[in-house]
């Protein structure tokens, strides 16, 4: 057990090491529209082959019958968007594939439009 442990500190067997050693080109992350995105620009920054992209996954959105829960995280939207959410037409551009999956994402991804 001290023997595994102490080879699963090295540098070869953290996450970036595993992804180097098997050569893994690309990883995709689960991402709510609200998640900062953050992480994403430092792996792209970083010295990391491996291409990390953000996927779109608005699961909170489907949570209308938990009123308290999802006012909540449209409000998160309406932050992450920088716009007032009032109908189905905006929640559904902010939410599913408007404003924020191309703008506020593009910048966080090694993806090029």
């Amino acid at each position: 057990m001290d023997r595994a442990n102490a080879l699963l500190g090295t540098d070869e067997l953290r996450a970036h090491g595993i992804l180097r050693k098997f050569r893994v080109k690309a990883v995709c992350t689960t991402d709510d529209p609200t998640d900062d995105l953050a992480p994403h620009k430092a792996i792209a920054a970083s010295s990391l082959e491996t291409k990390v992209f953000p996927a779109f996954r608005p699961d909170k959105a489907l949570n209308v019958h938990l009123p308290e829960m999802f006012n909540a995280w449209v409000a998160r939207l309406e932050a992450a968007s920088n716009s007032s959410i009032g109908s189905w037409p905006i929640f559904w551009t902010r939410s599913a594939g408007g404003t924020i999956s191309f703008t506020r994402w593009a910048g966080a991804s090694p993806i090029t439009a």
